[in-house]
């Protein structure tokens, strides 16, 4: 059963499970995971704990959304996990669960607020990762600009933002210096991401773990996959 929380000013959409292993999905834009999603089914049948944030200012949290407050929506939502209990929204029971592992896991997009999150968590997994806007650019990745102006005008209510300011704060990001326990997937047809921007991840943190799939830009990956990604020390 799908769960909702609200926590300093996010929604954060969950399934809990008996499991200790709970996972956070940064997704990506302006993707909206619901029960029926191939990735909410695979970690429903994986048994783990799933909490999937809506970043500040999109969907039904409110605000305006930015670069830094979808690092705070991440960072705020593995600090809500920790504390292995919340209270749901339809009916106000406080609902408790087990954590004794915590996964990162960055889709697109969310892939960003993930790397840049200063919270520590067991492992981060970054899937088709959206990291580097100036290597996407200069490597023929999607024109960021009118990606976030389709997504203003496509979501009016949806998303809260303006293009300008975001593609202002990508020019400026500042990544961590270390990140431990960190994995890529990345997909030999994903037409999204540069090549190139797998590479610069792979130099600012060499000690990375990088898998390559035969797949395109998508968060379906087979079970199998999330299974030893998910398992795995």
């Amino acid at each position: 059963m799908e769960l909702r929380f609200f926590n300093k000013g996010i929604i954060i959409c969950s399934w809990i499970t008996k499991a200790d292993i709970c996972v956070i999905l940064a997704p990506g834009i302006p993707q909206y995971l619901t029960k029926y999603h191939p990735f909410v089914q695979t970690m429903i049948k994986l048994g783990v704990n799933l909490f999937i944030p809506s970043y500040k200012g999109t969907w039904e949290s409110p605000g305006k959304f930015s670069i830094k407050e979808s690092v705070k929506s991440i960072e705020n939502t593995i600090n809500f996990v920790r504390q292995c209990s919340g209270q749901e929204l339809y009916n106000k029971e406080n609902i408790k669960w087990q954590q004794k592992k915590i996964i990162l896991i960055g889709f697109s997009f969310g892939a960003l607020p993930a790397l840049l999150s200063k919270e520590t968590v067991d492992k981060t997994i970054l899937i088709h990762p959206f990291v580097n806007s100036k290597i996407h650019k200069k490597y023929n990745g999607e024109d960021l600009n009118k990606t976030f102006s389709f997504v203003k005008k496509a979501y009016l209510m949806a998303y809260r933002l303006s293009p300008s300011k975001v593609i202002n704060e990508l020019n400026k990001l500042h990544y961590p210096l270390f990140k431990n326990n960190l994995k890529i997937i990345s997909g030999k047809k994903d037409n999204s991401i540069p090549k190139e921007e797998i590479d610069w991840l792979k130099m600012k943190y060499p000690d990375l773990k990088h898998i390559e799939l035969d797949s395109e830009h998508t968060l379906n990956l087979p079970m199998e996959i999330y299974f030893s990604l998910l398992k795995d020390e």
